[in-house]
């Protein structure tokens, strides 16, 4: 299980994820496979991707998949040049999987991984977008001309904390009046005017929340039973979140690693052309959280 989120400000799209794996065993117990799963994999200079649902396919995880994907794309390449690809290439690994009988294909109108794609496009406009796979659907949700949030995975905190009301809750079955009270109750929360760092905060409070909350709540009171499949380590490599700048004002060498537009210079590390922020002191970054 997983929490992941991507957040589209005027200066760069962020993406953040927690650590855990989980599977159920073959007493049908749920376990913690790992908490140290990298859900965030760098495509291109201009382009990321967080992933959420099955870890594996075929014996790999996702990830590796994602990063055996990216060491054949040229680094300049936009988000149009990538997602297609991108989809085919899950769809088709997908497919492998199923028919060679490792898992069985979810049913039609389902998803067995859903990605959120970031990356920046031909003009220069920063874009999310909500992807799945089988299917290969795409919506946009957010750019940074339109700013804005989108998250997968175990959502239910962040949908409580942000909208007010548990996801579970049917809005179509509510009068209109009960529906208007519950919608009312939504944050205002005014994304445009949010700085990259900003961004970088509120993914990392989000994902940090939802591991706080699933270790001490059960479920809810009308479907009691749960399980914390959001986490990850004491030393906080909960949520890498990373915020993403295409088209760099100025020039930069390898070796340049502070950028100067974040407010904390010490949280951030910049790769190539594109930079992304670590929200963590930098003493609690290992060698694999700097890209």
């Amino acid at each position: 299980m997983t929490v992941a989120i991507g957040v589209a400000v005027s200066e760069a799209l962020v993406l953040a994820a927690d650590s855990r794996t989980t599977y159920g065993n073959f007493k049908g117990f749920p376990r913690i496979a790992s908490d140290c799963t990298n859900k965030i994999c760098r495509l291109t200079d201009r382009v990321g991707v967080a992933t959420a649902g099955w870890a594996m396919l075929s014996s790999r995880t996702v990830h590796s998949l994602a990063v055996e994907f990216a060491s054949t794309r040229n680094t300049s390449e936009t988000i149009e040049d990538v997602l297609p690809e991108f989809l085919n290439y899950f769809e088709h690994l997908y497919d492998r999987h199923t028919q060679a009988g490792i898992d069985k294909p979810v049913d039609p109108g389902m998803c067995a991984i859903k990605f959120i794609i970031a990356g920046y496009d031909t003009q220069g406009v920063g874009r999310l977008k909500l992807c799945d796979i089988p299917g290969r659907r795409c919506i946009d949700i957010c750019s940074t001309a339109r700013p804005g949030p989108v998250w997968i995975g175990q959502t239910d905190v962040i949908c409580r904390l942000v909208n007010g009301y548990d996801p579970s809750i049917d809005l179509s079955r509510l009068n209109e009046s009960a529906r208007n009270e519950l919608q009312g109750s939504s944050l205002v929360i005014y994304w445009a005017r949010m700085n990259p760092q900003d961004a970088v905060d509120f993914a990392h409070f989000a994902i940090r929340t939802t591991i706080e909350v699933q270790r001490f709540a059960d479920g809810i009171a009308k479907d009691p039973g749960s399980f914390p499949g959001v986490g990850a380590p004491s030393t906080s490599r909960s949520s890498r979140p990373v915020a993403l700048r295409g088209w760099p004002t100025k020039s930069f060498t390898e070796n340049d690693e502070t950028d100067e537009h974040c407010q904390r210079p010490e949280h951030c590390r910049r790769f190539l052309g594109s930079r992304f922020l670590h929200a963590r002191a930098a003493s609690e970054l290992g060698d694999n959280d700097v890209w």
